[in-house]
């Protein structure tokens, strides 16, 4: 709303363009770091690559703020370097996110034993059933019953 009053309003005023650029830099550092935890499940880069890469966007974004308030191009290096580590964390998010999930311990559950066999749920796998050895994907709408023979 802020950019559509200067679109329309036209203010002359250099504060208030300050402003403007200062609202829009915390808006995309937020952006940053809201994207980042949604696309993050795994708790040890919750606790590790979120904080790191929403210090970097945060970081990035008072750097400008500070060098647009104070119309000095200084500093522009350490922005550049904290920008490009606020992208970097979120580009790698995803990707470490499935490559950490793949590595951490899988949490087994026991639903119940049936005829002396234990059905177990484990954590990761997607929908798919383990019948020993052999993976079996469920269709969409699928679930399993696990009944004794009779």
């Amino acid at each position: 709303m802020l950019w559509a009053d200067q679109i329309w309003a036209q203010h002359h005023s250099d504060a208030y363009w300050k402003f403007l650029i200062t609202v829009l830099v915390f808006a995309l550092a937020t952006l940053i770091a809201t994207t980042n935890r949604l696309l993050l499940r795994s708790p040890r880069l919750v606790d590790t690559l979120y904080p790191a890469t929403a210090a970097a966007a945060y970081t990035a974004a008072l750097t400008i703020t500070i060098m647009v308030y104070r119309d000095n191009g200084d500093g522009w290096q350490l922005f550049a370097v904290l920008l490009i580590l606020a992208l970097l964390g979120e580009i790698l998010a995803p990707i470490l996110e499935r490559y950490m999930a793949a590595d951490e311990t899988r949490a087994e559950r026991l639903l119940g034993t049936v005829a002396g066999v234990s059905v177990v749920a484990v954590a990761g796998g997607g929908r798919v059933v383990r019948v020993g050895q052999r993976e079996i994907p469920l269709r969409d709408g699928e679930s399993v019953v696990v009944r004794p023979t009779a």
